[in-house]
């Protein structure tokens, strides 16, 4: 009788599971010591990484747990150099989001071979650049005094003597805790906003994977004055979400978010379902839904400024059908 493989389940952030051989999931220190611990009855959470992100780590650890080199020196060799030449094409599919993505969760899941191979592309990537170009790199703003750039530009020779390893690592870690994406309204209006707060719209998550978010993202569907309140609704969710406000206090939060005219809250219906924002989309039609609980046909139209170009025959018809 064939041998039955362990299998482990991953839950995504974004709630996608994930079923994979143990021996690929060990690949993570992280998942390891969870299971050891007896923490893999049910599926193991990894809050920290999307599915598409994850589903790129798991590629990645079950070559990795595929090809472990064994055996004597020559098949060894073999095997190493067949990993290189995977890792190395594994690698140049990957655009700078998902890199710095992929970083994130290789550090998080602690895949040490991961993290070196996806830092290493980063340090390869700004090695040679001056300062200015790293910044550029990173989407670094340059806020520097005159003496202040004078006495980086000194101590850039130091940099050269250090491992690009470690320069790209910190530069990457500066990155992540500060990266911003840049949204423009179809007004024109400019909002620097943090990823997180971006990806709460499917819309811009799917063109930030695509690496379609290096300049602004327009947003042709939504004014200035509708997108700085959705960014608001976003911002406010994505703090909550992080532990830093109780799910009753944003409950009452979202009741006040949509304490407006009829008119702002059809926009932001709109713009919740362009951006595709579920939560979003699903508070404000729910508004409206209560707004025409009860309301007999007339008042309906009113309150959709539905005009009513009914002959009375025909409304007479109508709420005969109704009735029914």
């Amino acid at each position: 009788m064939a041998d039955t493989k362990k299998m482990v389940t991953l839950m995504s952030s974004d709630g996608e599971t994930f079923e994979v051989e143990e021996a690929v999931a060990l690949q993570s220190g992280t998942i390891k010591h969870m299971i050891e611990d007896g923490c893999a009855d049910n599926a193991i959470p990894v809050p920290n990484i999307r599915s598409n992100i994850l589903a790129k780590v798991i590629e990645y650890c079950k070559k990795h747990a595929e090809e472990t080199p064994q055996g004597d020196a020559r098949r060894r060799y073999t095997v190493e150099e067949d990993l290189k030449n995977w890792d190395a094409e594994f690698i140049i599919k990957v655009n700078d989001y998902i890199l710095f993505d992929l970083i994130l969760a290789a550090n998080y899941l602690n895949i040490k071979d991961l993290l070196e191979l996806t830092t290493q592309k980063v340090a390869d990537t700004i090695k040679g650049k001056t300062p200015e170009q790293i910044r550029k790199y990173f989407y670094i703003k340059k806020d520097f005094t005159p003496e202040e750039e004078a006495e980086i530009m000194k101590e850039y020779d130091i940099l050269s003597s250090i491992s690009f390893f470690q320069v790209g690592f910190c530069h990457i870690l500066h990155y992540i805790t500060n990266r911003k994406i840049t949204l423009k309204s179809c007004d024109g209006e400019i909002f620097d906003v943090d990823e997180a707060v971006a990806l709460q719209s499917r819309t811009i998550k799917h063109m930030i994977e695509d690496g379609c978010a290096d300049n602004a993202i327009p947003l042709p569907n939504v004014k200035s004055q509708t997108l700085a309140k959705v960014i608001a609704y976003c911002k406010k969710h994505v703090e909550t979400s992080e532990g830093n406000g109780r799910r009753e206090d944003l409950d009452k939060w979202d009741a006040v978010f949509v304490k407006v005219g009829q008119y702002t809250l059809f926009e932001y219906i709109l713009a919740a379902n362009y951006l595709d924002i579920k939560s979003l989309l699903e508070l404000t039609c729910q508004k409206a839904a209560d707004g025409i609980k009860d309301k007999t046909p007339e008042k309906i139209c009113k309150y959709f400024n539905i005009k009513n170009d009914f002959t009375p025959e025909e409304e007479e018809e109508e709420v005969k059908k109704k009735a029914f």
